[in-house]
């Protein structure tokens, strides 16, 4: 997935800067708690993968903190 939105917008400009992680670790690791709050979070997906319900639970609400309004 993230192959194709990248080939997609290959060569566009003026865009505005898209972050992509393969995990929520990484993601949770890799910002500052100034820079947590997004516009958009979008986890297509990922927690039908998720065997545990408790584990789904802990998921979205790590990712709503990552939002502003909209998951």
């Amino acid at each position: 997935m993230q192959r194709v939105g990248q080939s997609l917008l290959q060569g566009l400009k003026d865009l505005p800067v898209l972050q992509s992680y393969d995990s929520l670790q990484a993601l949770m690791q890799n910002l500052d708690k100034s820079d947590r709050m997004h516009d958009l979070v979008m986890a297509s997906y990922v927690l039908g993968e998720v065997p545990s319900l408790k584990d789904r639970i802990t998921i979205v609400r790590q990712l709503w903190e990552l939002t502003r309004d909209v998951l």
